[in-house]
């Protein structure tokens, strides 16, 4: 089968869906919307898949508080499940990058909030339990505006600001054990090396030749 690849789009407006793209069609899966808390607003990570056909991903807005949520959909739509609220700040807030599974864990990051305020890198298991803070981000390396990739029991990822912070550009890359220790900065980057890191490390993941992404629209039905 041709498979084309779903872009992300951006419209200003209120209606996020999750589609699936084979060449010549689509099928939504699941739409988002402001006026639904239980379901979230504004997805920008991308989704990664479990064994059984399960999906996962974050969205940056709604949730109780609006302050975002993780969730789990089933391959055909149904099934979607809110596994995470955030509405501790100590816990993180605005999840914008992708997140990575291992097993039965996933591993995220906050852009936002948390014990200093500069982010949080988290864990949760897939069936919604045990969600830990397994690394709260301050003035050295903030704001993880990307997720995390995994490598074994090694964490990757980035942040938006390092040390140099506001003055000197910055963004750092980073590596952290899966159980929360180890914590090490790659690089801290300057205004001579590049700044402000955005990007998840991985876009888009494809599965039996077909590659799946969130899709932005305008007031859709």
């Amino acid at each position: 089968m041709t498979t084309i690849v779903c872009r992300l789009l951006f419209l200003a407006g209120f209606f996020f869906s999750i589609i699936h793209c084979t060449a010549g069609s689509y099928q939504r899966l699941h739409s988002f919307g402001a006026l639904s808390q239980s379901t979230g607003e504004y997805p920008q990570s991308s989704l990664v898949q479990d064994a059984n056909g399960n999906f996962y991903g974050t969205t940056q807005g709604n949730g109780r508080d609006g302050n975002g949520l993780i969730y789990k959909v089933q391959s055909d739509g149904s099934g979607f499940t809110v596994l995470k609220l955030f509405t501790n700040p100590d816990d993180g807030s605005i999840p914008l990058g992708d997140v990575a599974l291992s097993g039965n864990v996933l591993y995220g990051t906050t852009s936002s909030d948390g014990p200093s305020s500069c982010g949080t890198l988290f864990k949760i298991n897939t069936n919604g339990t045990g969600f830990t803070v397994l690394h709260s981000f301050d003035t050295n390396a903030l704001y993880p505006i990307g997720g995390v990739i995994i490598n074994g029991n090694v964490l990757y990822g980035t942040t938006f600001y390092g040390t140099t912070l506001f003055g000197g550009g910055g963004g750092t890359v980073y590596k952290i054990n899966t159980d929360g220790t180890g914590y090490t900065t790659l690089h801290n980057f300057t205004t001579t090396d590049g700044t402000s890191l955005q990007a998840n490390v991985r876009k888009y993941f494809v599965r039996n030749g077909e590659r799946w992404r969130h899709w932005r629209g305008w007031n859709g039905v």
